[in-house]
């Protein structure tokens, strides 16, 4: 499970609780985010992140793993998907794809609020819960292990400020693959749209999955981009149809 920008791993929680009796669950925190670490040279290029993503793969010996990825996740899911296809038993992703509207970022703050500093988590939930559409008792459980104490008593996100949100550039997002470049998937793969997505329009959402080879298309209702935290019943029901029906076994190699 791969989760989008500035967020970490924990926010898969709630979806988790939904399936983790049925499959096992690997969520992770990718560079400069969660409790992995701060790149020392600062390079958050989605193409190293994609290849962290195989690194972990190999290492932990995964065999046809089904790869779930949201929003920057999804980014470097598309970019293993085309350089080690080899890797995946399936992909799913999930409000992302070779176009997005970047421009539904700004408007709600996304490019500042990563770098905001608070006196106490508490504040971080009141100011961001109605922003972000996450109940509040969630936001607190989760502060525990969003956020670190600097030497100064204040408290700032684990993210890395270095990485900049806010829509894609040169050094952080070195070209998205197109819809002509995905369409060489030839595994299966599932694209999910929220909604009530302000990322990915319907329209973009339904042209790339008729794109892939053996794409498909689901939207989970009642959510707009953050699709795991808005609705995670509904994305959890989408993506356990869809396993089902997947001719793949699945696991870790000895």
């Amino acid at each position: 499970l791969l989760h989008g920008g500035v967020v970490t791993c924990r926010t898969w929680g709630p979806f988790c609780a939904m399936l983790a009796h049925k499959y096992r669950l690997i969520a992770v925190d990718m560079r400069g985010h969660g409790d992995s670490e701060w790149p020392r040279d600062g390079d958050s290029n989605h193409n190293a992140m994609a290849d962290d993503l195989a690194k972990l793969i190999t290492t932990m010996k995964l065999d046809n793993p089904i790869v779930v990825g949201h929003s920057v996740g999804g980014m470097l899911l598309m970019r293993l998907m085309l350089k080690s296809p080899e890797l995946l038993g399936s992909a799913i992703l999930v409000d992302v794809g070779p176009k997005t509207a970047y421009n539904g970022w700004k408007p709600r703050g996304e490019v500042t609020e990563p770098s905001r500093l608070y006196d106490e988590v508490e504040d971080y939930v009141q100011r961001n819960a109605p922003r972000l559409k996450r109940s509040e008792e969630h936001m607190r459980r989760n502060g525990r292990h969003e956020f670190m104490q600097r030497m100064d008593g204040q408290y700032q996100l684990k993210y890395d400020p270095r990485h900049p949100m806010g829509g894609p550039d040169e050094k952080t997002m070195p070209g998205l693959p197109t819809l002509g470049q995905m369409a060489a998937y030839q595994g299966r793969c599932l694209v999910v749209r929220g909604g009530n997505s302000w990322f990915l329009a319907a329209g973009d959402a339904a042209e790339f999955a008729q794109a892939l080879p053996q794409g498909e298309l689901a939207t989970v209702p009642d959510c707009e981009h953050m699709v795991y935290i808005e609705n995670p019943v509904g994305l959890a029901t989408v993506i356990d149809t869809y396993v089902n029906s997947l001719d793949i076994v699945t696991g870790a190699n000895p």
